[in-house]
């Protein structure tokens, strides 16, 4: 539902939203890097901290990508953006799941 919501909201936008993919690229490195932090300093909550943020940034990238589906009208860019859109959902996927933390 995650993935058809943002997808379907991102399709149906008449809105540029390539201005938000800029931001959400810089957002995903910045996420990178929280990552690397949180494997040498011990953050409370830094897991759940990691999944929400994950979540709201591929989200936007889900956004994005299906709005460039929709606009793009060269067939050789198709699986381009196939292999963008399944990312996508491939790290939602990852992003729900790292949110979990089984030391508690």
């Amino acid at each position: 539902m995650f993935i058809a919501g943002f997808g379907a909201a991102g399709y149906a936008t008449r809105r540029d939203l390539s201005v938000l993919a800029r931001y959400a690229f810089w957002a995903l490195v910045a996420l990178i890097g929280f990552n690397i932090v949180l494997i040498f300093v011990n953050i409370p909550d830094g897991a759940l901290i990691y999944a929400i943020l994950g979540l709201v940034i591929f989200a936007v990238l889900t956004m994005v990508d299906f709005q460039r589906l929709r606009r793009n009208t060269d067939v050789t860019s198709a699986p381009l953006l196939a292999a963008s859109i399944f990312l996508d959902i491939l790290n939602v996927f990852l992003s729900v799941f790292s949110g979990r933390s089984d030391n508690r």
